[in-house]
């Protein structure tokens, strides 16, 4: 019997899609959400916005604001790799990506609606850097948690087979080892950018 671990192989497309489809369905949300508010509203959303960015991101250290922003991101990991141990779970790997797509699609569509050309500007220094390596990374990890899952289903015709952790458990556990070296990475880059760019 081999029980060496095999190395992870990448989600299929239909993961992928479904893990895509969800985030971009989020961002529409909070897009949507934005706009409709009423002026009040907008006011109060992009007052907080731009006091946490002006404020409280500019008073602390780098090692300070990389944990929180770590902390932050560590716990829709969690969520996503926790829901892919059971079939039941894995719908619930979807639901950081629809928070963070409706999180980002709303902050910036508040930041631009106050700040004009500026917003725009500050979205590219403070939002985008982390977030062109945050985003791929929970697709990634909620596609890889829909596989894994999915599995458990068609490991074996005719019923569940019982998972051998050395074989099954592990390269899931290495993948997300890795993504989660990756997000302290994105903390760091962020703790960078988010000062400079005030």
């Amino acid at each position: 019997m081999n029980s060496r671990i095999k190395l992870p192989s990448l989600p299929g497309n239909k993961a992928i899609s479904i893990s895509t489809f969800v985030f971009l369905s989020g961002l529409f949300m909070g897009i949507f959400m934005a706009v409709t508010m009423e002026p009040s509203e907008k006011e109060a959303i992009a007052e907080h916005l731009l006091s946490f960015l002006a404020g409280d991101a500019a008073d602390v250290s780098f090692i300070d604001y990389a944990q929180t922003a770590f902390r932050k991101n560590a716990v829709l990991w969690l969520v996503i790799f926790t829901g892919g141990f059971t079939v039941l779970g894995a719908p619930l790997s979807m639901l950081p990506l629809l928070y963070k797509g409706a999180a980002l699609g709303l902050s910036c569509t508040m930041i631009i609606d106050s700040m004009s050309t500026d917003g725009i500007k500050l979205i590219m220094l403070s939002v985008l850097p982390q977030n062109m390596l945050l985003v791929p990374l929970f697709i990634l990890a909620a596609s890889f948690a829909l596989s894994y899952a999915y599995g458990f289903l068609t490991s074996k015709k005719g019923g569940i087979e019982k998972a051998n952790l050395p074989q099954k458990a592990g390269p899931y556990i290495i993948v997300n080892i890795v993504m989660l070296i990756m997000l302290m990475v994105c903390a760091a880059i962020e703790a960078v950018f988010v000062p400079v760019s005030l």
